[in-house]
């Protein structure tokens, strides 16, 4: 295949998910284009039979197929974002997103969201809906349709978003990522807890962001293995989840400088929602000024919970931990 035609590079990491890699590499092979695209799958040392189905799909399609296969876990050496390692050997004009636990249910997929981009040169990042497939009951539960976190101010059909309205969002599925084939990424974006999130907002800035209505992959959940259910796992740990809370404070603080604070009011909603939460669950402490105006600009219900933690903080930790627990039992 020659490089210079080769107009999308299908970006893969994989880490111990040989129950759903077949899946993932089936739904892009079934892709149909009128352009040429390749294959690039990063496996990050699986101690199961992942890397063996990778190689086998390779050898397979040698002419599509590029497998990575790492001797060490990257996680285990600091490598925080194992995504770009694909990215900086992708040879496409644009390139699309999807993790080895996850899959495509549209075949016109990537012509859909190609055609939309090379007719809009000004979109630089473009995504879709999904369906949520849930994998202890083995079936599709609902679909993803992004929801605007404060009010339903941009829940429109085919909408156009810019950081600010695209980081008002709730989560939106990786595996509708398709985006410019760009190296440029501040040095901020290395050290961030999750790298879906800066990276939709990063590649945003470039242009607008695209989302259409329709659903094309599907978001699989109860794996454990997945970033999102190593994080409800550590719910019921205090330290972790202000960790956490600090690590998305710096995405949206880092996000707001690189644009110069043009959308300082859609993303300050964000960090100071996550401020308030750090609050409610830290030990009682004297407020700084940032962490006043967060508190004051907060919920009533959230005020009243701040108030319980600094005055009644064993009680209150408690009773949280106590409602973690039966929550567990529940699901």
């Amino acid at each position: 295949m020659d490089d210079n035609d080769i107009k999308v590079s299908i970006c893969c990491i994989t880490y111990n998910q040989e129950k759903y890699i077949r899946d993932a590499i089936e739904s892009f092979l079934s892709q149909k284009t009128n352009f040429k695209y390749e294959i690039i799958i990063r496996d990050d040392a699986s101690t199961d039979n992942t890397a063996k189905i990778v190689k086998e799909y390779e050898e397979k399609y040698p002419d599509i197929i590029h497998g990575i296969y790492e001797k060490v876990n990257g996680f285990k050496r600091g490598v925080k974002r194992a995504i770009n390692v694909t990215f900086e050997i992708a040879k496409g004009k644009y390139i699309a997103i999807c993790e080895g636990d996850d899959y495509w249910t549209d075949e016109n997929k990537l012509q859909i969201q190609y055609d939309y981009m090379e007719k809009h040169p000004d979109c630089s990042f473009c995504f879709h809906n999904a369906v949520i497939y849930d994998e202890e009951v083995k079936k599709n539960t609902v679909n993803f349709i992004p929801r605007y976190k404060k009010q339903l101010k941009y829940l429109k059909k085919d909408n156009i978003y810019n950081v600010g309205e695209l980081a008002l969002l709730d989560q939106i599925p990786t595996a509708s990522y398709f985006f410019y084939n760009s190296n440029n990424w501040p040095n901020w974006f290395f050290n961030c807890i999750v790298g879906d999130l800066p990276l939709q907002l990063i590649r945003t800035n470039d242009g607008y962001a695209y989302y259409i209505d329709k659903v094309m992959s599907a978001y699989r959940i109860g794996t454990n293995i997945s970033m999102m259910d190593k994080f409800r796992r550590e719910n019921s740990d205090v330290n972790k989840v202000i960790n956490r809370i600090n690590g998305y404070i710096y995405i949206y603080k880092n996000v707001n400088e690189m644009t110069d604070y043009k959308y300082d009011k859609d993303l300050k909603i964000i960090i100071n929602d996550l401020i308030v939460s750090k609050l409610i669950l830290s030990p009682p402490d004297s407020l700084t000024e940032e962490e006043k105006m967060a508190l004051s600009d907060s919920k009533l219900t959230r005020k009243i919970k701040y108030f319980l933690n600094k005055h009644f903080s064993v009680l209150y930790q408690f009773l949280r931990k106590t409602k973690h627990k039966l929550t567990k039992r529940k699901k």
